[in-house]
C-alpha cells in the first residue's frame, strides 16, 4: 500500500547532528511514510551517514552542486507521489507522536491544507532556550506581519503547495510559502511541543544569513500589507518596523502623535483584514488577535518610553489602566530605592 506522508529533509553539511535528526524520524509512532533526504552537495561527511542505514523507506538524493534550499524543497516536492510532505531540518529533533498528532488533525478536518506545531528552541549541547507559543487560533492574522510557524514542524498537502506556486523566495521562503497557503486554505497549528529547533552556529536564518532573511521577511510583510491596502499602500520606515515589533526607530521619535500615527495605521490596516475575502477566516480569532497586538504594543511603548513621553502616550490612547500601574510600579520602586539607602 503507497505511504501517504513523505518526510522531505534537505542537507547541507549536516554530519554534526544528522544522526539524531534522522533517528527521531524513523521512531515516529506513526510510521507509513517515505524519508526523502536530498544533499545540496555536501562537502562533508553527510553521504556517509545517511548511506550507512540500512533503512528501506530512505531515499537519498544529492544535487550537482549547492543549489540552496529553494531548488532543493521544490525538487524534493516535485519528486514526492504522496499526498503529504512533512518538513524535517538535518539538526532537528521530531518528538516520536509529532506525525501521529498531525494526522490526526488532517484527519479530523480534510479541508486543512497544513498542520504545525510549537517548538521547543535549544542550543548546541541541546539545552533548551526557550519556546515561542504561536497560538493557533490566531495563526491567519499574525502571519500578515511575521513567520508564525517553525519550518520544520509543518506537514502540509502537497496539490495545495504546488497550486499556489511551491516555494519561490531564496530567502524567508517558508514565510512567504506560509502566508500565500494561508489566504486560500485553512491551516492548522498544534498547541503542543512535537519539536526541539536548533539554534547554532550554522543556522542559516539566525546566524549566517541573518540578514539576507531580514531583507526578505521585510519584503514578505510589505506584500502582506499591499494585499490588504493595494499596491501605492505607503509607511514610514518606524511605523512599518514597529507592526514587526522592532520599536527602535518609533522609540526615537520626540512627539507623541508621531507615536500615536502607528497605531492609527494599524487599525486601518486591521480594518482591511476583517473586510478581505476568506471564506475560511474565524472572524471573532482575528479580533481576538487584533486585540492581543495592540495591546502587546501599548504596554511595550508604555513600559520603555521615557517616563514624561510614557505618560503623555498613554493619556492620548485614554489607557488610565496602564497609567495606574505606570504610578504604583513608580510608587514601589522609589519606596524600595528609599529603603535600600536606609
Amino acid at each position: 500500500m503507497k505511504s501517504l506522508i513523505t518526510v522531505l529533509m534537505p542537507v547541507y553539511n549536516s554530519e554534526k547532528y544528522l544522526e539524531a535528526a534522522i533517528e527521531s524520524i524513523l521512531q515516529q509512532t506513526y510510521a507509513d511514510f517515505e524519508f526523502l533526504i536530498i544533499d545540496d552537495g555536501s562537502t562533508d561527511n553527510t553521504q556517509e551517514i545517511v548511506l550507512s542505514y540500512d533503512e528501506p523507506r530512505i531515499q537519498y538524493l544529492k544535487n550537482d552542486f549547492n543549489r540552496g534550499i529553494t531548488y532543493t524543497l521544490n525538487k524534493g516536492i516535485d519528486i514526492s507521489r504522496t499526498k503529504y510532505i512533512a518538513r524535517m531540518d538535518a539538526d532537528d529533533i521530531s518528538y516520536p507522536k509529532r506525525f501521529e498528532k498531525q494526522m490526526e488533525v488532517m484527519d479530523l478536518y480534510p479541508e486543512c491544507a497544513m498542520v504545525s506545531c510549537w517548538a521547543r528552541e535549544i542550543n548546541d549541547n541541546g539545552e533548551e532556550i526557550g519556546t515561542q507559543v504561536f497560538r493557533n487560533l490566531y495563526l491567519y492574522y499574525n502571519l500578515t506581519f511575521e513567520c508564525w510557524v517553525y519550518h520544520p514542524t509543518v506537514i502540509y498537502k502537497k496539490e495545495a503547495v504546488e497550486a499556489i506556486g511551491k516555494y519561490q523566495k531564496k530567502f524567508s521562503e517558508d514565510f512567504d510559502l506560509f502566508w500565500r497557503i494561508s489566504r486560500h486554505y485553512p491551516i492548522f497549528n498544534i498547541d503542543e511541543v512535537l519539536l526541539d529547533y536548533r539554534i547554532s552556529d550554522s543556522s542559516l536564518c539566525k546566524v549566517l544569513k541573518k540578514n539576507d532573511y531580514d531583507i526578505y521577511n521585510r519584503e514578505n510583510v510589505w506584500r502582506n500589507l499591499k494585499y490588504y491596502m493595494g499596491e501605492d499602500f505607503i509607511l514610514p520606515p518606524s511605523i512599518f518596523e514597529a507592526l514587526r515589533h522592532n520599536f527602535t526607530g518609533i522609540m526615537e521619535l520626540s512627539k507623541v502623535d508621531d507615536i500615536i500615527h502607528l497605531f492609527r495605521h494599524l487599525d486601518q490596516i486591521n480594518h482591511q483584514i476583517i473586510n478581505k475575502e476568506a471564506c475560511h477566516k474565524d472572524i471573532s480569532c482575528i479580533k481576538e488577535a487584533m486585540w492581543w497586538k495592540k495591546e502587546y504594543m501599548i504596554e511595550y511603548l508604555g513600559r520603555n518610553l521615557p517616563k514624561r513621553t510614557a505618560i503623555q502616550f498613554l493619556l492620548k490612547m485614554n489607557r488610565f489602566d496602564r497609567l495606574l500601574k505606570f504610578a504604583a510600579d513608580f510608587v514601589k520602586s522609589r519606596l524600595f530605592n528609599e529603603n535600600g539607602k536606609q
